[in-house]
């Protein structure tokens, strides 16, 4: 198996990582992605529904070559959040819509499951959703081996 190289990081992205990690109370990791570093505050959380723990990543932002710290842009929601610890409080609900789908979004599989090709608004028509709402569902629906559905309108 081929050794993988260590990637230099460069001295002003190590300066403004540490700098980072004096305002940040949790672990913060660097991941390097398509020749940018992105940050991340990590922590590790016992999830009661999973029954073990798993690690958490919360954005923090991105540090440019020359030490440069753009400050991530999140969501409404997350915006009020200040560390890990509530990020992962005010994100249990959100994960339980994720794992556990309601009615509609059965209904909607089962009517995938029987017509794939099935336009967005003939899917919507059949749920009593708006187009948007149906499209909205379909964008967060667990995807087959293609990834996508294609040719729906």
């Amino acid at each position: 198996m081929p050794k993988k190289s260590k990637r230099i990081i460069p001295e002003n992205v190590l300066k403004a990582l540490d700098k980072l990690k004096a305002e940040y109370k949790g672990h913060l990791s660097l991941v390097f992605i398509n020749g940018n570093y992105y940050v991340n505050e990590t922590a590790v959380h016992f999830s009661e529904k999973k029954g073990k723990k798993v690690t958490v990543a919360r954005y923090i932002g991105k540090i440019a070559n020359d030490g440069a710290f753009s400050e991530a842009r999140h969501r409404k929601k997350e915006t009020e959040v200040k560390s890990i610890k509530e990020f992962i409080s005010a994100s249990e609900s959100s994960f339980d819509n994720i794992l556990y789908p309601d009615d509609i979004d059965l209904k909607l599989l089962e009517l995938l499951s029987s017509n794939g090709r099935a336009s967005t608004m003939e899917l919507s028509n059949s749920l009593g959703l708006s187009q948007a709402a149906c499209a909205y569902r379909l964008k967060r629906a667990p995807t087959g081996s293609k990834g996508s559905r294609r040719g729906t309108a």
